[in-house]
């Protein structure tokens, strides 16, 4: 029997964004979705699925709506080491759970807890071209969008 009025809004488990949705859906294709690993989550009609994505409750895990992703907050402070040169920027501020994953041949991935939510990064370390000097990476988090974001280090040793 169908959910009449009534839409299957199907998510994706780790970012909570919607990928698509099923008008008046049988529980057989709830059950179908879910077995297949999919996050269901049946609400009213004509929810934005745009940038949106599918809120739980933070103690049961259980799908209670659908809200516009929100945006990351986070801080980037940038300074030089007079010793050896060496330029260091430190993330920070991030919400636990949040998810850093570098986008250099060296990738990374760190996920920022509650007593760990900053990561700091050199120019000696993390660099990936001698002639752009720079870290680049995409933080992401459940119900956000996520920010590709690029630090660029000073190169004292780069001749143009």
């Amino acid at each position: 029997m169908a959910l009449a009025n009534k839409t299957l809004y199907v998510y994706d488990k780790t970012t909570g964004r919607i990928k698509y949705t099923i008008d008046n859906p049988t529980s057989k294709q709830i059950q179908h979705i879910e077995l297949q690993g999919g996050g269901c989550h049946v609400d009213l009609r004509g929810k934005a699925l745009q940038g949106s994505y599918v809120v739980k409750n933070p103690d049961t895990g259980i799908s209670i709506g659908i809200e516009s992703l929100k945006t990351i907050n986070f801080n980037i402070s940038q300074s030089s080491i007079v010793a050896n040169g060496t330029d260091v920027a430190v993330l920070s501020d991030l919400h636990p759970g949040a998810t850093v994953t570098g986008l250099n041949d060296d990738a990374f991935t760190f996920v920022a807890t509650e007593e760990d939510n900053d990561i700091e990064f050199t120019a000696n370390g993390l660099s990936t071209n001698s002639t752009e000097n720079q870290i680049k990476f995409i933080i992401s988090d459940y119900g956000y969008t996520d920010e590709e974001v690029y630090i660029f280090f000073d190169n004292p040793h780069h001749q143009q």
